[in-house]
């Protein structure tokens, strides 16, 4: 771990330990390759004071501002974006686009320069951000890159990085399911018949067909034909076709974790049994911080998606 500089300035929230459930491991391989997202804040002057009384109760589709309008506005200033990129290059570090694949074909997508993707060795990062980087393993025997204490950046950016992402690989959430045996009894309504209790959509706001939705999803996958049995089964008609959207290399997969891949054929399950019609979209991104953070702006920021919800189950 290199010393900590004088102009060097703690990020704050950045600070971790380790996992309870994980133990630190003797290997010390720092030259593997890390893919890492670094957030800038807005331009300078960029964002309207905050009133939170001004802020409507409910808001409607059409307060929403539209997404090049929203790049635009917010986006980071071109001398904070030459900043971050002058501090990567010292450190060997090479920026890179937000790349997000919608149905097979990848493209880079704008996000205004607040989401700028650093690649490089783990001893680079390291190095760079003035942290201590290591091996761990959990409990349920996941092997990870982890890191302990905060992360440091220049006083120069002090004001400008607003959060560094994917230095730390710790799992981040698990499903969380309820199931019974095959030919157990199951008598719990339908999600359709408790959004019919609470009168969803409610009478005259019924939301613009066809609605788009984004489903995060941290792992597994889902078989077409799964859900095809499950709307046939309790008399819906089928969904329009599904469109998977992959995120930092993870895609629909399933087999490899029946848990998992019962998480996101529920997920699907439920939306499209509630909102008829829906077009749903599911990120597929990793179980992890810059996972997260990644399927949140690649649903945000893709014009293929727009979707009008976002859910993270």
């Amino acid at each position: 771990m290199t010393d900590i500089a004088e102009e060097y300035r703690p990020l704050p929230h950045s600070d971790l330990a380790l996992p309870p459930s994980a133990e630190r491991m003797d290997e010390n391989d720092l030259s593997m390759q890390l893919t890492v997202i670094v957030t800038l804040r807005p331009a300078p002057g960029s964002q309207p004071d905050s009133d939170d009384d001004a802020l409507p109760s409910v808001a409607k589709l059409e307060d929403f501002m539209p997404l090049d309008a929203l790049v635009r506005q917010y986006g980071a200033s071109s001398e904070d974006v030459r900043e971050v990129e002058e501090f990567a290059d010292r450190f060997g570090l090479k920026p890179g686009s937000f790349n997000v694949t919608v149905a097979r074909k990848p493209e880079a997508i704008e996000t205004g320069g607040r989401i700028i993707l650093l690649s490089g060795t783990a001893a680079a990062f390291e190095a760079a951000f003035r942290t201590e980087l290591f091996w761990a393993r959990n409990e349920s025997g996941d092997r990870f890159v982890c890191r302990r204490g905060p992360l440091f950046v220049p006083q120069s950016l002090a004001k400008i990085v607003e959060g560094v992402f994917g230095l730390d690989e710790r799992p981040l959430g698990e499903p969380a399911l309820n199931t019974t045996t095959a030919g157990g009894v199951w008598d719990a309504p339908t999600p359709r018949e408790v959004a019919e209790y609470y009168e969803f959509p409610l009478p005259g706001s019924a939301p613009p067909q066809p609605s788009r939705i984004a489903i995060m999803e941290f792992g597994g996958g889902y078989r077409r034909a799964d859900i095809d049995a499950y709307f046939t089964e309790v008399g819906l008609p089928p969904l329009p076709p599904i469109v998977d959207i992959s995120v930092l290399g993870v895609a629909n997969a399933p087999g490899i974790n029946i848990t998992y891949d019962q998480e996101v054929t529920l997920d699907i399950d439920v939306v499209g049994s509630v909102v008829e019609g829906a077009e749903i979209f599911v990120v597929f991104a990793p179980r992890t911080e810059a996972g997260w953070i990644a399927a949140i702006a690649a649903a945000v920021y893709d014009p293929r998606i727009r979707p009008a919800v976002i859910s993270t189950s």
